[in-house]
C-alpha cells in the first residue's frame, strides 16, 4: 500500500497474477497528489473492490498506453476510485476483465479517451462495465466499446453525475441482461451524444440508452442503428427528462419487442 506519497510513478511495469482479499489486487494507494502509469500490464490480478487499483484521495491520476486484462473484482476489476479529483485514461485497453471494469465514486471528472474495451463481463445485478457515482462529468473521446455484457448496463451506469458527453465514440454489439444496451443515466443534468455510433446493441428497456430523471438528452450527428430491447424503448427509454433534442442523427432498424 502506498499512501500519502506526493507522485508515484509507474512505466512499463508488469502486475501478473497479484490477489488481495479486500483492497487493490495490484496496487493501493490513498491520499497522493499524482498516480502515474505509462505502458504499464495488469493481468489477473483479483480483490474485492479494485482487481487492479484501488484508489483514494487522489489529486490527479493518469493512465496511458495501459493494458488491463482478464483481472477480477466485484467493484473496479480494472479501476476502483473514490474520493478523487481527477483520473484520465488514455490510449489504453481493457479486455476480458470480469466484473465492472472502472468504478467511480465521488470522482471530479472522469476521461476516457482513445480507450478500448472489450469482451469484458459483468453478471452481478447492478454490474456495468464502467460505473460512476457522484462527480461533475463523464467525457469519452474516441473510445471503442464492443462485445461487452453487463446487467444494468452493457457500458455505462451512471447516478448523480452532471454530465456524461460522449464523443465520436462507437458503441458496438453490447449487452445488458436487465437494463440499458448501452448506458443507464439516474438523476443527473445532461447526456450529450456528438458524432457517436450504437450499432447492434440489446437491452431489456432501451436498447441504446435508459435515462431518468435526467433535465436533458442531446443527440447531435449521431447514428443508432439496429438495436433491440426486449421490452420498452428500441433505441431510448426516457422517464423524467426535461428535454430531449436530436439533431442530424439517424435512427435506422432499431426495435422493441413489446
Amino acid at each position: 500500500m502506498f499512501e500519502s506519497i506526493g507522485r508515484i510513478s509507474n512505466e512499463n511495469v508488469t502486475f501478473h497474477k497479484n490477489i488481495a482479499e479486500d483492497k487493490g489486487g495490484a496496487m493501493r494507494v490513498s491520499g497522493s497528489k499524482i498516480l502515474w502509469s505509462f505502458k504499464c500490464f495488469y493481468w489477473q490480478n483479483q480483490a474485492f473492490s479494485g482487481g487492479s487499483w484501488y484508489i483514494s484521495d487522489i489529486g490527479m491520476i493518469s493512465n496511458n498506453k495501459s493494458q488491463f486484462i482478464k483481472n477480477k473484482s466485484v467493484q473496479g476489476s480494472g479501476i476502483y476510485i473514490k474520493d478523487s479529483i481527477n483520473i484520465t485514461n488514455m490510449n489504453s485497453s481493457f479486455h476480458s476483465n470480469e466484473g465492472t471494469t472502472i468504478f467511480a465514486e465521488n470522482v471530479r471528472v472522469t476521461k476516457i479517451m482513445h480507450c478500448v474495451f472489450l469482451l469484458n463481463e459483468i453478471k452481478a445485478t447492478g454490474g456495468t462495465t464502467i460505473k460512476i457515482e457522484g462527480g461533475h462529468i463523464l467525457y469519452n473521446l474516441h473510445s471503442l466499446f464492443a462485445k461487452n455484457l453487463g446487467h444494468t448496463a452493457g457500458i455505462l451506469s451512471v447516478f448523480d453525475c452532471d454530465y456524461v458527453i460522449n464523443y465520436y465514440c462507437y458503441f458496438k454489439s453490447n449487452k445488458a441482461n436487465q437494463g440499458a444496451g448501452v448506458i443507464y443515466y439516474e438523476s443527473g443534468h445532461t447526456l450529450v451524444n456528438i458524432k457517436t455510433q450504437y450499432l447492434i446493441n440489446s437491452g431489456a428497456n432501451g436498447g441504446a440508452t435508459y435515462c431518468t430523471k435526467v433535465n436533458k438528452v442531446v443527440n447531435q450527428k449521431s447514428l443508432f442503428h439496429n438495436c433491440l430491447s426486449t421490452r420498452t424503448g428500441g433505441v431510448m427509454y426516457l422517464n423524467l427528462v426535461g428535454i430531449a433534442i436530436n439533431e442530424w442523427s439517424s435512427f435506422i432498424g432499431n426495435r422493441a419487442l413489446f
